[in-house]
């Protein structure tokens, strides 16, 4: 009985039968689409974190930009005053 003929692979050394070598050609082919894969869902799950790190840091500073510090000042022959708040109104009614 005849040995099968085999075929030395390239990439690894083994000996391989040569029915199964277009069967591992097209196994290596698929890893590399594997691959590829990975880092695109890598790349894609960094991208989002940041978009969504963005996101919050823009809404944070849009609502310190609508809403600023009251500050209360006067002016005098153009000169500005600042004011120091107080809590109760300037009307006495007692």
């Amino acid at each position: 009985m005849k040995k099968p003929h085999r075929v030395v692979d390239a990439d690894n050394g083994l000996s391989v039968p040569a029915p199964y070598r277009a069967a591992i050609e097209l196994h290596q082919q698929n890893q590399l689409g594997a691959r590829f894969a990975r880092t695109t869902l890598k790349v894609c799950l960094i991208t989002s974190f940041c978009l969504a790190c963005s996101v919050l840091l823009n809404g944070y500073l849009a609502w310190k930009v609508a809403h600023p510090p009251v500050r209360y000042f006067a002016t005098q022959e153009g000169r500005v005053i600042p004011l120091i708040p107080h809590p109760s109104t300037g009307v006495h009614l007692g």
